[in-house]
């Protein structure tokens, strides 16, 4: 495989943190799979990340010991028919090592002190936590951005990453300029049933929702996707009982008030 054809430096480093596109991850897992070079760094980033995220012993905390001893990991050298990386990944994982030693310095330092933490810790904002972008489903996944035109039966789904430490939960269905709802997650396509809002557990990965919804009846014009993000289970009735007064985005908001309430504008195309 020729020099082009190899991932970036940072793609393979985000790959590793699987802080990529569902389809950038395909495309650079399938590439490992045939790379004997790329698949070693991938397996020595692998290594001495998880070696600067273990627990650091003590006391007596030897932190620069400890970051000594991965950094010079870094040593090894890589094989001759792979262009040289070890510039970019020691300086990455230099700044690791550095935020490391001063994140575990300063817990020492406020063991030491005899400090207490006074009050309790907010919760991390639910929007600052978890990402949702909405993809028509086609021969590949395709983002929509705000303003995307999509055709009256385009297949629409979305992709979730949470970075949280807790599962979330999401409900997202489309409003078209009738002001008809219809449903992306979770799938409702039986009357009379109430299902509940899919999950999501903490993952550093977009996880894509399994099924990608096609409608029959959107009213060409403009539309209006909702995402609302929870941290507990809401069903599909709670937006199904509501007038249509009550879909406006900052009515949403209101009556949600502790979930993340985001929407998308689309157009469909007559």
């Amino acid at each position: 495989m020729s020099d082009k054809n190899w991932p970036s430096e940072a793609d393979l480093v985000r790959f590793v943190d699987q802080d990529l596109s569902p389809e950038q991850l395909e495309r650079i897992e399938d590439h490992v799979k045939h790379c004997s070079a790329c698949a070693k760094e991938v397996r020595t980033l692998r290594t001495l990340l998880a070696d600067l995220a273990a627990h650091v012993p003590g006391p007596p905390l030897d932190v620069p010991a400890h970051v000594a001893g991965v950094m010079s990991r870094l040593d090894t050298p890589l094989p001759a028919d792979r262009p040289s990386r070890r510039g970019y990944f020691a300086g990455a994982l230099a700044v690791a090592a550095a935020a490391l030693l001063v994140v575990a310095l300063g817990r020492r330092g406020e063991s030491d002190a005899g400090l207490t933490a006074r009050g309790t810790r907010p919760l991390p904002s639910l929007a600052r936590e978890v990402g949702v972008e909405l993809y028509a489903q086609q021969r590949t996944l395709s983002p929509l951005p705000p303003g995307s035109r999509v055709g009256p039966r385009t297949p629409l789904t979305a992709a979730v990453r949470n970075a949280g430490s807790a599962p979330v939960y999401l409900l997202l269905f489309a409003i078209d300029a009738g002001n008809a709802v219809h449903w992306i997650a979770p799938e409702y396509t039986v009357a009379g049933t109430d299902p509940r809002s899919t999950s999501f557990w903490p993952s550093t990965a977009p996880r894509p929702l399994p099924t990608a919804a096609v409608f029959d009846d959107l009213v060409p014009g403009p539309l209006r996707v909702v995402a609302i993000v929870t941290r507990e289970p809401r069903r599909v009735s709670e937006i199904e009982t509501l007038p249509a007064a009550e879909l406006a985005l900052e009515r949403l908001k209101r009556r949600f008030a502790d979930a993340d309430v985001r929407q998308f504008a689309l157009f469909v195309a007559p």
